[in-house]
């Protein structure tokens, strides 16, 4: 299965109570968004259904990870131009 992960529940990243906030049953087929608890409203704002999809769309080969107030841009691939 081709799942996305963006945020993690990774013991090692210094989160706490860290929850996995449930999507619409189209995009958890693709998505897993994870938060802390006290961030799961902010990550709804960010990562909306259409946000998602775009991203499905159009970045299969990137992972995103948020951490303190930078984001991660992960390819399995070189980034040889921006986009």
């Amino acid at each position: 299965m081709d799942q996305k992960n963006f945020g993690d529940d990774l013991s090692d990243n210094n989160l706490r109570k860290v929850s996995k906030i449930e999507l619409p049953s189209e995009l958890e087929v693709h998505f897993n968004l994870f938060s802390e608890k006290k961030y799961e409203i902010e990550m709804l704002h960010i990562f909306t259904p259409d946000v998602l999809t775009m991203l499905y769309d159009n970045y299969k080969d990137f992972n995103l990870d948020f951490v303190g107030n930078k984001l991660f841009i992960y390819s399995k691939y070189v980034i040889s131009k921006k986009q």
